[in-house]
């Protein structure tokens, strides 16, 4: 989810600090804390109950995505991301070598092909509007 975040809202939050390969609870609790601070910095009034959902108890994690899958149809706006670029080409999970290394959600638009679409450095994405939060924008 923080990354989807950061792909509705580029610098809403420090993707450096985000730990993608993760299986231990403490860095679970540190990648929540940065997606409520997002929230927080951009006005957001859902709190993400933190200590439910780094337990991995499926009915709390399923109704915190139901609300962010509504939450990121409603912000999105349909720009190229692509995820693996943008967290330093970094691999997610613990797949082990057989795991695919994704290009990101910008391959998939564009139909695959080079690596970061031969742009050479990435770019600083457009600034977008306020989250919109049941309907209405936030600020």
């Amino acid at each position: 989810q923080c990354q989807l975040m950061d792909m509705l809202f580029p610098g809403s939050l420090p993707l450096k600090r985000v730990k993608f390969a993760t299986n231990l609870e403490h860095e679970y609790i540190q990648n929540f804390k940065l997606l409520q601070a997002a929230f927080k910095k951009l006005g957001v009034d859902k709190v993400a109950p933190v200590d439910r959902l780094v337990k991995g108890r499926f009915q709390d994690n399923f109704e915190f995505i139901q609300w962010f899958k509504k939450f990121f149809d409603v912000n999105y706006d349909g720009s190229e991301y692509d995820a693996f670029e943008m967290r330093g080409c970094i691999n997610m999970g613990s797949g082990g070598s057989k795991a695919p290394v994704g290009e990101g959600f910008a391959a998939i638009q564009r139909g695959a092909g080079q690596r970061g679409g031969g742009r050479g450095a990435v770019q600083e994405p457009p600034r977008r509007a306020p989250p919109v939060q049941n309907g209405t924008r936030t600020s």
